[in-house]
């Protein structure tokens, strides 16, 4: 058992570049070899805009920068808006604070 052991370690220790050894159960164990893998291009000054303007295009999720802005911009004036017009109408109207939210003043013993 000690020698199957021994010799089963030396092909996979011993076993050149892009070659492998599967077993899958059941069946029985193979060699393989493993496809080359080209080297991919690294990104150029071109081609990142490209990405991220494609990026932009396809999910709804995404903006550019400027476009993200004016949108927080947008949605801040309108909460701005919508705080003085609340201002306005409470004026008009003479409300009061409600009571649960006036001070209480503490009794004097």
């Amino acid at each position: 058992l000690e020698e199957q052991i021994w010799k089963s370690m030396s092909t996979m220790v011993n076993q050149p570049t892009r070659h492998a050894i599967v077993k899958l159960p059941g069946l029985f164990t193979k060699r393989i070899r493993v496809p080359e893998v080209k080297e991919l291009s690294t990104s150029s000054d071109e081609t990142v805009p490209s990405y991220k303007s494609d990026c932009f295009k396809l999910s709804p999720f995404t903006k550019t920068l400027p476009e993200a802005r004016k949108e927080i911009e947008e949605r801040r004036q309108y909460l701005l808006e919508g705080v003085a017009k609340y201002q306005e109408e409470k004026t008009k109207a003479g409300e009061k604070e409600p009571t649960y939210r006036q001070k209480v003043k503490p009794k004097k013993e």
